[in-house]
């Protein structure tokens, strides 16, 4: 007879296997579970762009001002999941789609607009070999939104500038002054000289002007005509300014690499008057440049100077209306590429700068 609390030799046995069992069984459960997470070796791929991606979220909430940022990062064939306080990640190719989470910090101050990015695959298959375009994120902040798109897709242009919110009345009289001329070459780059590519800008631009109904009559040049080089000093006491409703100086800029900025100047110590006319109509071109995309604009601004301050302002008057406008850089060759006489990209320039002196017809 056995004793209480005593166990036979088969109990002995078997309840330390049944204890290793079930120890077993709970971690084979929770390997599987795991092996189920990185099936393919997706798993870290997931996390680290769902924390890459939610990074760059955080990162542009702490940018004082508008920004872009174009994802470079190999993104395979994972779709993206942007909600307010989280980016998830999710293999399109698997079996099981299981999703990686990443928080992004910064959501309860700001604003995300929710939205999901899929890969592009041929004929509805969801394999590797069939995946024709990844999703690319495009990270856009305005303000304290931000908005993400896919690079197949149009975004929002962020460099555009607050205009008056009453624009000048059109301009019927104009002089326009390509600048530079005669000895004075301007910025010199890719073998082109300033006050050739500024004539060519001042031609195309007066054609079109006249070709949109403007008074050939009461458009003036600063050179005479564009075969005859007149000196920015010799300029800068034409008669031709007396009755102007508006003077145009047009500029290349120069900066040793590969931006294609466009800048417009306006005389800071004219009056109030001309300080805004001046300020309105360069705000509307600068805006009507930045808003076509072949153009490629990099940037822009409105500034105001003095005529010890650039070379361009001695061309303008304190009494009369008037900007520098200073496009493109004479040392990148992308930049210089759109001042061709015919060219479509110069047809572009001169129709948005029309546009902001009051003369807008069909887009080019």
């Amino acid at each position: 007879m056995e004793k209480r609390g005593q166990h036979t030799a088969v109990e002995a046995v078997l309840i330390p296997i049944f204890i290793l069992i079930t120890v077993f069984g709970l971690i084979n459960a929770q390997l599987i579970a795991h092996l189920m997470k990185i099936q393919d070796i997706t798993f870290f791929e997931k996390k680290f762009l769902a924390g890459d991606a939610a990074t760059i979220i955080d990162a542009l909430y702490a940018v004082p001002g508008n920004a872009i940022v174009l994802y470079s990062k190999d993104t395979k064939w994972f779709s993206f999941e942007f909600k307010q306080d989280e980016v998830a990640i999710t293999d399109e190719t698997a079996a099981i789609q299981l999703k990686t989470v990443y928080p992004i910090m910064a959501s309860k101050v700001n604003s995300l607009s929710p939205v999901i990015l899929n890969p592009k695959f041929a004929k509805g298959e969801k394999t590797q070999d069939s995946l024709k375009v990844k999703a690319a994120p495009i990270f856009t902040k305005v303000g304290k939104g931000i908005t993400i798109t896919d690079k197949q897709q149009p975004f929002p242009s962020i460099m555009q500038i607050p205009c008056d919110a009453s624009p000048a009345p059109a301009v019927n009289t104009l002089l326009l002054d390509a600048g530079h001329g005669d000895d004075d070459f301007g910025f010199v780059g890719n073998s082109l000289n300033e006050k050739d590519l500024t004539a060519i800008i001042a031609s195309n631009l007066g054609k079109s002007l006249i070709g949109l109904g403007f008074d050939k009559a009461k458009l003036f040049y600063s050179r005479k005509s564009m075969d005859k080089e007149v000196g920015q000093q010799n300029k800068a006491a034409l008669p031709e300014k007396n009755g102007m409703d508006f003077i145009l100086s047009i500029h290349i800029g120069e900066n040793k690499g590969s931006s294609n900025n466009v800048k417009a100047y306006y005389l800071a110590s004219a009056g109030e008057k001309v300080r805004k006319q001046s300020r309105s109509i360069g705000c509307l071109a600068l805006n009507s440049l930045v808003a076509r995309p072949e153009l490629g604009i990099t940037g822009i601004s409105l500034l105001p100077t003095e005529e010890d301050e650039h070379h361009g302002a001695m061309m303008l008057d304190k009494s009369i209306p008037g900007i520098i406008l200073e496009y493109g850089n004479i040392d990148s060759q992308e930049s210089t590429a759109h001042f061709t006489d015919g060219a479509p990209s110069l047809q572009a320039i001169t129709a948005e700068i029309a546009k902001a002196l009051g003369w807008e017809g069909a887009a080019p």
